[in-house]
């Protein structure tokens, strides 16, 4: 039976789910959302699994506390395994249990609430940035973050309110140490650095076959990111004239070659070929660059993002 003084959350992951290890499958993390603590706990799979006949269409499990709750008549569906013997599972949803609160709890469910769409957001971002499950807007694919607690009547309250966000086509699956770092990132209100927002940007207009905005964003990024790697290492060589550098050497084409005048080393010509060139076409002559291109210049972007940003949170 829920108990009826915690407030708990349910994460609704959408009609494709988050692609997860077998390892992080019963595990349990830290979370913090609207100065209420809690953990996050995922599904996980039979304790026979995969002995049965047709292991593959077995569900997943709901975390021990939930094992009981339905919606109407039908019980939740948690997710289920999509590789076996390995046991690497598609995860539909999550449960989310807080701490029992000092007051009212309905003043704590209106708490976490109020806080829940910025969590919600991070979360979702941050599993983008470190798997490359990538977002893109979709009126198929609705997720929700649903936050509640158990009335005496066994009854939830308030009644659930969806929240819209994207669908994603799988690059890695989730592990323990991504979702360790996520949901401290997302309790400390620590949202992506810029030059991973203006990605994460890049790759939704890639998914919605915006192939321009794709070139436009993945190159933001990448002059964002190479701005800040040059200010970090002419800061550790003592160098007092940066900004006067960083003037003479404006656009991206300029970030480039300032770069390569300092020693960095990252794809520059690549760089050049694929998001400076592509980018002046798309800007200043109107073209509109096909698939094939938008994703290299996409793909070039990440991968020089992941070698010189300093990190994912903001600090």
């Amino acid at each position: 039976m829920p108990q009826t003084e915690h407030p708990y959350g349910l994460v609704h992951l959408g009609e494709f789910g988050i692609q997860c290890d077998r390892e992080v499958l019963g595990r349990s993390f830290p979370i913090e959302v609207g100065g209420h603590r809690g953990k996050l706990e995922l599904p996980s799979l039979p304790v026979d699994w995969p002995t049965a006949t047709d292991p593959l269409h077995q569900p997943l499990l709901a975390p021990p506390q939930a094992s009981d709750w339905r919606k109407g008549s039908e019980a939740l569906f948690w997710g289920r395994p999509d590789v076996s013997p390995a046991g690497h599972s598609s995860v539909d949803l999550i449960l989310m249990t807080f701490d029992r609160p000092n007051g009212s709890i309905e003043t704590a469910v209106n708490e976490i609430s109020a806080d829940s769409g910025r969590w919600h957001k991070d979360f979702e971002d941050y599993i983008s940035i470190l798997t490359g499950q990538r977002c893109g807007a979709s009126a198929l694919d609705r997720r929700r973050f649903d936050i509640f607690y158990w009335s005496r009547d066994k009854r939830a309250h308030p009644d659930p309110i969806p929240s819209e966000a994207p669908t994603h086509i799988t690059e890695r699956r989730l592990n323990i140490e991504d979702l360790e770092r996520i949901c401290t990132w997302c309790s400390e209100r620590k949202p992506p650095r810029l030059e991973w927002r203006l990605l994460l940007d890049a790759r939704r207009a890639f998914c919605s076959g915006d192939f321009r905005k794709t070139i436009i964003e993945a190159s933001v990024a990448i002059e964002v990111t190479l701005t800040l790697a040059i200010e970090r290492e002419l800061d550790s060589n003592g160098t007092t004239f940066a900004d006067g550098l960083l003037e003479n050497f404006r656009t991206l084409s300029g970030r480039v070659k300032l770069a390569k005048l300092i020693g960095l080393s990252a794809h520059f010509d690549e760089i050049e070929k694929f998001l400076v060139n592509s980018r002046n076409r798309v800007a200043h002559r109107g073209s509109y660059p096909d698939r094939a291109s938008s994703k290299k210049a996409l793909d070039l972007a990440e991968k020089v993002t992941h070698l010189l940003s300093s990190g994912y949170p903001e600090n």
